[in-house]
Parts: structure tokens; sequence; C-alpha cells
């Protein structure tokens, strides 16, 4: 619960934030892009981690870390602290997300993995879904420091869990040493696409700032994909991008996330400058999308388990994408009922695909991958957030979103993005194994 949670939930707060600390509601969106920056920058590196040292012990450490976090944030004095604290939020996420991803595909057979990450997807999409009603509530009866004490009970209790029922951890398999170059090249190209991203919507194309800031991404990125080519224990393992599957469902993952986290953005803005509403009123516009989501997402695992990955999946794509073009046509008109329809049903193709393409996506590695395999899946959900953090605050930079073109524009491209997660579910796998246990599909999903 605790990283999705963490990354929505703060949406319905950038406009307090903002008055409080006397910045535009641009600049605060960096609150969202720094924990995502980190989040996809550290998850391959704890899931490399858990493979090495063991999962259990990086869960239980990275608990303790955010929890440490999150109690500094609540007192922080300026802007600055905050966007620092964010950041060691992230840094404790990605420590127990990729390792209890991977720790559950390692203890599961084929056949009920569909279920368990269908579970596990539902408390995922719950927890993203009621950050901005929880975070509405929040704001408007304490206010904003309040996001980042709620964290704790549930911090204390996922200790509690874990150090009863987690295994011990069993020695590594490897000892290969850490990316850091890798994970300084990936860090850098985001930081400078999220700069460059603001400073176009602040000062246009004609801004300096803007070019360099683009090639500093654009050479972070070539020096990235040379090096993890080339090294022995790269960041992100390019060779998994070679089995079919695990590429579409990374695909798959981006684009739907960076449709749905830039939802998370804009729709509370949307109903709090362009209709005037309340941060509860904000926050609960988007309950329709989480609760389908939550409602599907163990359901579609078990269909997953009966008919394969790839039906689900490509529905589920279908659905997103109607419910993404129905966004399209928003106005300051709209009434709540559309509005939650078109959230819901963008909720319900997100619960049907989300399962299936992560199962597929992680199933596709060996077992000894599955933490490296878990990371960087997460990298590629977490690149998605980002690109989406990006977009809106290019929007974002030269003021509020206060009129109703820039929504309609924001939400034809989220609109293109849905319905690409169409092609890329085409290419996932129906199943790994045959009934015999013969490998029927790993050959062709290996270029």
């Amino acid at each position: 619960m605790l990283a999705p949670l963490n990354s929505t939930m703060l949406a319905v707060a950038l406009s307090p934030i903002s008055e409080e600390f006397d910045i535009s509601t641009g600049w605060t969106t960096w609150l969202i892009a720094a924990y995502l920056i980190v989040m996809a920058v550290g998850q391959p590196i704890s899931g490399r981690m858990g493979d090495m040292y063991g999962r259990r012990r990086l869960f239980i450490w990275g608990l303790v870390y955010f929890a440490a976090a999150s109690a500094l944030a609540m007192v922080s004095w300026n802007f600055p602290s905050l966007v620092f604290f964010r950041v060691q939020q992230a840094i404790g996420a990605a420590m127990f997300m990729s390792n209890g991803i991977a720790a559950l595909r390692s203890s599961l057979p084929q056949e009920s993995r569909g279920r368990a990450f269908g579970l596990m997807g539902g408390i995922i999409a719950m927890s993203a879904g009621i950050g901005p009603p929880l975070g509405g509530v929040l704001v408007d009866g304490i206010g904003w420091r309040a996001l980042f004490a709620v964290n704790l009970p549930v911090v204390l209790l996922a200790l509690a869990l874990s150090l009863r029922y987690l295994p011990k951890d069993l020695p590594g398999r490897s000892r290969q040493p850490l990316d850091v170059l890798g994970a300084g090249a990936l860090a850098t190209g985001l930081l400078a696409l999220m700069i460059a991203a603001t400073s176009l919507g602040r000062e246009g194309a004609g801004d300096p700032l803007f070019w360099s800031m683009t090639l500093v991404f654009c050479a972070s990125a070539a020096f990235f994909l040379w090096w993890e080519g080339h090294y022995s224990s790269p960041l992100i393992s390019l060779a998994m991008f070679r089995r079919r599957s695990y590429a579409a469902g990374a695909s798959t993952i981006f684009l739907s996330n960076m449709a749905m986290y830039a939802l998370f953005i804009m729709v509370p803005l949307f109903v709090q400058d362009l209709k005037g509403d309340s941060p509860t009123r904000s926050g609960l516009a988007l309950i329709s999308l989480a609760l389908f989501a939550i409602l599907l997402s163990p359901l579609s695992g078990y269909v997953a388990d009966r008919v394969g990955r790839n039906l689900p999946a490509v529905v589920g794509a279908v659905l997103l994408t109607l419910g993404a073009i129905s966004i399209t046509i928003w106005d300051t008109n709209s009434g709540m009922l559309y509005m939650v329809f078109s959230l819901g049903l963008f909720g319900v193709g997100l619960g049907v695909m989300q399962t299936p393409v992560q199962t597929a996506a992680i199933e596709s590695c060996p077992p000894e991958m599955a933490g490296a395999a878990s990371g960087t899946y997460a990298t590629a959900r977490y690149l998605g957030a980002i690109v989406a953090t990006g977009l809106v605050g290019a929007f974002l930079a030269g003021g509020d979103l206060t009129e109703i073109s820039m929504f309609r524009n924001l939400t034809i491209v989220l609109a293109v993005a849905a319905g690409l997660t169409i092609v890329s579910t085409i290419n996932i796998h129906r199943w790994i194994e045959a009934p015999g246990g013969a490998k029927k599909e790993v050959s062709r999903q290996v270029s």
C-alpha cells in the first residue's frame, strides 16, 4: 500500500503546499516527480541487492527507512526540505517494493501466480486510488502534513507481519557489483527530462535551459543504453527485453501508468481550479477508477490462470482506451456522474489488464532473475509516471490549470498512450509452459 499511496495522495495537496511556501503549482509537481525518479532508479538496484543479500532483509530495512523519512517530512520547514524528505521516502519504498514482488514470484508455482499477483495488484490499485480521496479529507480536515503521518501505522503493521511471517533469507546466488554508473546516468537523464519539460512550459522552446537539458537527457540516455549493453552486471538487463512478453509487458505498464498518473494529477486540479470544488470532492472524483481496479485485479488474475495471459490483457487495454477517449470531451459543465463513468471505465480496463500483464512479464524470466526482473518492470511503471508528471508540469509551469483547452490537449495525449497499450498487449504470451511442462512459447520470445 505504501508506495502507490504516497505517489498519488499528494496530488490533492499541491495547491495548499504552493500557497504555504509561496511557489507556483507547477513547481510543486516536483514533489511527485522526485519521488517517482528515485523509485525508477532505486527499484532495479534494490531488486538486485535483494537477489544478492536477501529479500527479507531489504524489505524490512526499507520499511524502517520509509517510516523515518515520513516522520521528518511532517516537520518540513521549507519547500526544498520537503522535496529532500520525499526523496528519502522513495529510497525506502524502492527497497521494499521490488523485493516484495520478487519474494512473491519465487515462492509460488505458475498455476497460482495470476491470483497472487491479482490480489497484490488489487491492493496496489486500491492504494493508488484511495490516495486522492484520502488526501482530500486529510488536507481539508487537518492539513497537508497529515499526509505523511498516515504512513506510520501502516509501516508498523507491515513490520509486525514481516518479522512474524517472512521466511529467513537464503544465501544469495551471486555477488555481482552494483551498476552505480548506470544508475547515475539514468537519474541524470530523468532529472534533465523533468527540468526541460518545466522550462519548456515556462519560457517556451526559446529558453536556453530547455535546449541544454534536452542535450543532457539525450547524452545520458545514449550513454546509459551503451553502458547497459556492455557492463557485466547492468542496472537494467537489456537482454530481458529480448523476451517478447517482457518487452510487451514493460511497454504496456509504461503507457498505462503514464495515462493513470497524469489523471491522478490532472483530475484534482481540474475539479479544484476549473470547477471550483474542494480537495475532498476532487479526491472523490477518482474513487470509481480505484474501485473497479480493486475489484477486478484479483478476478482478472483468476481468469488469466484459466484462459491464459493474452486475452484479458488485450480486453483490458481496449476498455482502458475507451475510458481515456471519453475523458477527452470533459468540460466545466460536465456532471459528476459522467466523470465517474469515464474514470470507472478507465479503471475497469486497468483492473482487467494489469494483473495478466505483470504476471506474464515476471514469469517470462527465470526464477534467479526475479528480483532484477521485478525491479526493471517497476522502473518501466515509474518511467511512465515520470513522463506524465513532466508533461503535466510543462503545462502548469506558466500557472494553474485554468483553461479547458489545456486540459483537453493533455487528455488527448493520454488517450493516444492508452490506445498504444492495445498494440503492446497483443504481443504478450498466453502460456509460458504447455500442460505437460514443455516450453511452448519461450522459443518465440527470444529474438
